[in-house]
């Protein structure tokens, strides 16, 4: 990208609103031949298991092709934020760091993106789809990594496991107990003056539990993955993990199971501790933050691994990851212009369709361009923000 008091791209032309043409390879983008596409492969399935789980439709079981687009649900979200945690480490210095001046000009670069990200969250909720929006939340979850920027591998990975033990318990048991004050911090949440609140406590992607995938990407970032050895640990403790929340929980509850519905009170009164151990997506439980972390490790040490041999094969994930902003904005405008009974639809028709479309709108985008259009706005407003306010922009990806 670019430093000085100029912004430039990588070829040395100063950065303007228009989008620069690709020249290098064909993944690599404004960053030259270091880009991990396996990264971006990542980020790219993370999103196409969103759309998956807006749009497919999904059952039980994996006897048919809607059993395994069940996968994409809770899981394709976390895969999205320790991808996003990943990129955060990428702007504020990769394996070393920025410190100093320069960790100021990035620390303002990312805050002016997470305001760029409310705002077109902002924007795509007013369309009023089925969606959830998740652009909100994760402005909330940049500016909550700020402060930790500077910090190395070994300290982030322990912070997320903190994160991931710690959160969950603040989740369901935070409530109750504030509620012992007089405080209801779900009528709060539901109010705009406390969407703080929401976003970190109450809210569909609590920062409280979500952050420890922020942390774990910003960690993963950290580390160099040229060694083979070093993808293969990864790759084994993805497996460790998945294995010891979505099989140990249920282990530990026993034969009889639970139902979450049962374990939780979210009118009062404390809930069981057993909502700790369920596996349900999106229940943000120990044991489901464990699960989902480690499926987003497994998923993310074989685009490495593939990435290493036979990058090609990858391409469309590739391609599609590296626009993220661009896509996932495209899909809720897409379902916004078709109405809300494309998701509520009983088949995958409009699915295919719209993967195949964006994810070759993506590919023809990359063989001229290099950056997505949203995501090349954005980093052009970040970087000129930043040099307006008296800094040189921040070197990183865009």
């Amino acid at each position: 990208m670019s430093s000085g008091v100029e912004v430039r791209n990588r070829e040395g032309a100063p950065d303007g609103w228009w989008f620069p043409r690709r020249t290098g390879g064909y993944l690599e983008g404004a960053s030259g031949p270091n880009r991990l596409v396996g990264i971006d492969a990542a980020r790219g399935l993370a999103l196409l298991g969103m759309i998956a789980a807006h749009v497919g439709v999904t059952t039980e079981g994996f006897d048919s092709l809607e059993g395994w687009l069940s996968l994409s649900q809770g899981r394709s979200s976390v895969l999205f934020a320790v991808v996003a945690g990943f990129s955060v480490g990428i702007i504020s210095g990769r394996l070393t760091p920025h410190t100093g001046e320069r960790l100021v000009r990035t620390r303002m670069r990312l805050l002016v993106r997470s305001v760029l990200l409310l705002a077109v969250g902002a924007f795509l909720h007013l369309l009023d789809t089925p969606i959830l929006v998740i652009l909100g939340f994760y402005a909330t979850w940049f500016v909550l990594a700020i402060p930790f920027l500077a910090w190395r591998a070994r300290s982030l990975l322990v912070l997320a496991g903190v994160v991931a033990v710690a959160g969950p318990v603040a989740k369901f048991y935070l409530p109750p107990l504030l509620a012992l004050v007089g405080w209801d911090v779900y009528t709060i949440g539901d109010d705009p003056n406390g969407a703080l609140i929401g976003f970190l406590l109450t809210g569909a992607y609590p920062g409280v539990v979500w952050m420890a995938y922020i942390f774990l990407g910003l960690g993963l970032a950290r580390i160099g993955w040229a060694p083979l050895g070093r993808v293969l640990i990864l790759l084994g403790a993805g497996v460790a993990l998945t294995t010891a929340g979505y099989a140990g929980g249920p282990w530990l509850i026993g034969p009889a199971g639970t139902d979450v519905t049962e374990a939780v009170a979210l009118g009062g009164g404390w809930p069981d501790p057993v909502i700790l151990l369920v596996t349900e997506p999106h229940t943000d439980s120990i044991a489901e933050v464990m699960g989902a972390a480690g499926a987003a490790l497994v998923v993310i040490a074989a685009g490495l691994l593939i990435a290493r041999r036979a990058a090609w094969v990858l391409a469309p994930l590739a391609a599609t990851g590296s626009m993220s902003l661009t896509i996932y904005t495209a899909h809720v405008v897409w379902v916004s212009v078709l109405g809300s009974d494309v998701v509520w639809e009983p088949s995958n028709a409009n699915l295919l369709m719209m993967v195949l479309a964006l994810t070759g709108f993506a590919m023809l985008w990359k063989l001229v361009f290099a950056r997505g259009p949203l995501e090349h706005w954005v980093h052009v407003a970040s970087v000129k923000a930043t040099r307006a306010a008296g800094q040189p922009a921040a070197t990183g990806l865009g």
